[in-house]
């Protein structure tokens, strides 16, 4: 995907995905820079762009449930 970025009315571009984050981590570009690419309608924040891109970070996993059985164990394990 080749997006463009547009700040204060000057557009430049296009940059691959890997070079946006890339800017956006050196600070080079901010979150609130336009950002448009083949498929979107209009221009939309950079940091809104990014944070649906894919190869973003993954969600983090949930923490599963603790059973009845290992909180009635650790209860149990502190009676004295």
């Amino acid at each position: 995907m080749q997006i463009h970025i547009s700040r204060g009315g000057e557009q430049s571009g296009p940059f691959t995905e890997e070079q946006v984050r890339d800017y956006l981590s050196q600070g080079v570009l901010l979150p609130d820079d336009l950002a448009w690419h083949k498929g979107l309608e209009g221009w939309i924040p950079l940091e809104e762009l990014t944070s649906q891109a894919p190869g973003g970070p993954p969600p983090p996993p949930a923490q599963p449930e603790p059973t009845m059985a290992a909180a009635n164990a650790e209860v149990g394990s502190k009676k004295k």
